[in-house]
Parts: C-alpha cells; sequence; structure tokens
C-alpha cells in the first residue's frame, strides 16, 4: 500500500468514528429510566393528585441525577466524554427539573390555580422534550408530540383517567426510543 492509500484509507477511518460519534445517542438505560418513572408518577395525578407533586419533587431530581451519571459513564467508556457538550445538556434537564418544580411550587402557593399545575407541568414537559429533541437526540421530539397529543385529549376532557393514559404513551415511546437505532454504548 502506497503513502496515498494509507492516508486514504486513514481519512475513510476517521470519517466512520466522526460520524458514528455524531450519531450515538444516549444509552438505552436512560429512556428506560424515565419510562419507569412516568409510568408510577402520571397516574399518581388520576388516583391520588395530592401525593404527584410530593412524587415528582423527589423523582425527577433522583432521576436527573442518575440520568447523568449513566451518560457520563457511557461517554466515558466510549472515550467520547466532552464536557462542554455534557455540560449543555445537563443545563437544559436540570433547568427543565427546575422549571417544571416552581410551576409546581407556584400551585402550592397560589400563584396560580393548583388544579391547573399539572398542565402547566405537562406544557414545560413538552416544550422541554421538543427542543431536546431539536438540540440533542430527535426521538425525544415523537416523545413530546405524544404529550401534545395527550395533553389536547386531557383538555378536551374525552377520556378517563388521561395522566394514567398519557404515562402509558410516554413510557412506550420512551421504550420504543431506547430499543430503536443506535445507541452509544450497545446497550
Amino acid at each position: 500500500m502506497d503513502e496515498i492509500e494509507k492516508a486514504q484509507a486513514d481519512l475513510s477511518y476517521l470519517r466512520g468514528l466522526t460520524k458514528r460519534v455524531a450519531e450515538a445517542r444516549s444509552p438505552a438505560s436512560i429512556p428506560l429510566l424515565w419510562a419507569a418513572v412516568t409510568l408510577l408518577g402520571f397516574p399518581i395525578v388520576d388516583f391520588a393528585p395530592h401525593a404527584a407533586g410530593w412524587y415528582w419533587m423527589v423523582a425527577a431530581p433522583v432521576a436527573t441525577c442518575l440520568t447523568a451519571v449513566l451518560a457520563v459513564r457511557s461517554r466515558r467508556r466510549l472515550g467520547q466524554l466532552d464536557r462542554a457538550t455534557a455540560g449543555r445538556h445537563l443545563a437544559h434537564w436540570v433547568g427543565l427539573v427546575a422549571a417544571t418544580s416552581l410551576a409546581a411550587l407556584s400551585g402550592r402557593w397560589g400563584a396560580t390555580p393548583e388544579r391547573a399545575t399539572p398542565t402547566i407541568v405537562l406544557l414545560l414537559l413538552i416544550l422541554g422534550f421538543w427542543t431536546g429533541g431539536v438540540h440533542m437526540e430527535k426521538p425525544l421530539r415523537w416523545v413530546s408530540v405524544l404529550m401534545l397529543l395527550g395533553y389536547l385529549l386531557m383538555v378536551s376532557r374525552l377520556v378517563p383517567y388521561p395522566w394514567t393514559l398519557l404515562g402509558l404513551a410516554i413510557a412506550a415511546g420512551l421504550v420504543t426510543m431506547a430499543l430503536s437505532g443506535t445507541r452509544s454504548d450497545g446497550d
């Protein structure tokens, strides 16, 4: 193999490597974690609305921290840990948890009707997942569309137990996301 062929082979290898890095998504464990959290948490709004805020005030921050650990571990294992990108992703999701927590507290503090708090939080989640899909992982957009459809069913009052049905739909979307496509660490 002459020098030109060797250089072309090296460039082809690097092109393939950068393409795989650009296409890599979070490990399947992350959407599966959130599917479980959602599957448990959304029905609470239908069956024990007084406990929903408490569940999410604990579950969301804990799951967010676990998500960060899983993501860092996955990227480190692949040798792809980019602190700037990780920081942007963390800022996005921590910002979403903070915004939804403040929305929940606004209902408790009387700034918004407490009955409206879950739907306000859902609207923030729709926006957070949509922007996450635009800037990070495209499949999150489809999860946000499921949330939007659930929101429309909810406010139209067409179905009983709308939060339970929405939780099932979101969990199914997240499981589908976890099981489809290229995962970053093969899990």
